[in-house]
Order: structure tokens, then sequence, then C-alpha cells
């Protein structure tokens, strides 16, 4: 089990992983109204989830299991922002996640076990790598994840446009109306992850048709193609994702 770039096996010889319990599909919160006949669904969305793994610390006396106990904590919390947990049953992937607790230890005949948990903000498995697809006026990904994908989606204009629209397999999901038109030359990347917008490296969420526009397409597994009706080659880099 790798943290914040460190193997938990690389902190001291004393420790080892005894369990590690990842969450299962990633847990939903749902809003809704009440009804005369019960609830009635509004919308749901990713909760908070837990990633918890049991340590065994194999030390002769307490006193020295307390300074591994020390040292195991400060693996655990050494980032102050959420950073890649990456398991040791999947390690192509990883989840974003910060420590939530180190448990006292339980002793047992000069062994002790910890518990370390781990909040999930977002309870999704993505790729270590980034995936990516090119072309001209159109990119075609092949996404095998089981999370809807949200790309990265880079325009190089080669033309000026007054106006540039993005089809998702021939729908359109996004479009952008400058108040002057773009010149040829000019970057636009669509961050449908973190819902930004830049132009040639500035934030441009005004030029956005919100009327014409969604963060979420719907890309889902199997093979999706990308196009813009503007002059433009077209660049997609995702990460699959996992529940």
């Amino acid at each position: 089990m790798i943290y914040n770039g460190v193997d938990l096996h690389s902190v001291h010889p004393a420790l080892s992983i005894e369990k590690e319990i990842p969450p299962g599909s990633a847990a939903r919160k749902l809003t809704t109204i009440p009804g005369q006949d019960g609830e009635r669904f509004v919308s749901a969305a990713l909760a908070q989830d837990e990633y918890r793994v049991r340590v065994n610390i194999a030390c002769r006396t307490k006193r020295d299991a307390w300074a591994v106990r020390a040292l195991l904590a400060a693996w655990a919390c050494s980032s102050e922002r959420p950073a890649p947990l990456i398991p040791t049953h999947w390690p192509q992937v990883h989840y974003m996640a910060i420590c939530k607790e180190v448990s006292p230890p339980e002793f047992v005949f000069g062994f002790a076990t910890v518990t370390v948990s781990f909040a999930l903000l977002r309870a999704v498995a993505v790729d270590n790598h980034v995936s990516t697809a090119s072309g001209q006026r159109e990119c075609g990904m092949s996404y095998t994840g089981s999370q809807p994908a949200r790309p990265r989606i880079i325009v190089q204009l080669t033309a000026a446009a007054g106006a540039v629209t993005l089809y998702l397999d021939k729908q359109r999901f996004f479009r952008l109306l400058p108040a002057e038109p773009y010149a040829a030359g000019t970057t636009i990347t669509i961050d449908l992850q973190e819902r930004t917008v830049e132009v040639d490296g500035q934030p441009a969420l005004t030029d956005v048709s919100w009327a014409e526009s969604t963060w979420r397409p719907g890309i889902r597994t199997g093979r999706h193609t990308i196009s813009t009706d503007a002059q433009a080659t077209l660049r997609a880099e995702w990460r699959n994702e996992w529940q």
C-alpha cells in the first residue's frame, strides 16, 4: 500500500498489513422531498466514504510499539490535503485520500494492531496513468471505466471562430460564444472534471452558453467521438474511473 508516494512497508520493518478494507461501490447521498405517498427522488451525488487498513506492529515492548506507531501516524498524516492512495490489491489505480484517524494500539503479547482510517471525499478509484486521444476536428475516446468520464478537452483553433461547439457522438454538449471572435492559434481548455474553461490560460467561464452546455455529457464505458464545428485540432485527456 502506497500513500503520498511512500510504501507503508518502507516506514519501519516492524510494520505489516493485516487487512485493507476499501470502500464498496461509491457511496451516494440522496436528495428527496416529502410526498403524500412517500418521498420523491430529486438527485443523487457521491458521498464521502472511507478506506481503512489494519496494521500490525511487531515489537518486543510497548515502548517500542508506541515509537513505531508514531512513525505510522507520521506516514498516514504526511499530507494536509487529499493525496494518492494506491491499494495493494489494485496497484493500477489510486484514491484521493486524507488521514481521518489513527487508532491507539491494541496490544496482545507484545504485538500491537492499529487501524488507520482514510477519508475519501470522492470514493472513486482512478487510473494512475492519463489516457489521451487527438485528431483534426474530432477524436475517438475508448473509455473502460465504470464511473462516467469527465475529460479535459483542449481545442487548438487553426482558424478564427465566432463560436465553438463540442459534440459527443454527434450530440451537442458544450458551446462557447465569446464577445469577440477567437483568433487563429487560440487554445481553449475545457475541464469537465474541475468545471473550468480557459482561453490561452485565462479563465473564460463568461464565454460559456449555459443553455447549451453541460459538465456531464454522459461518457460511459465504450468508444465515443468528441468533435467540433470549428477549424481546430482536438485533444482529450482522461483517467478511467471505477466505482
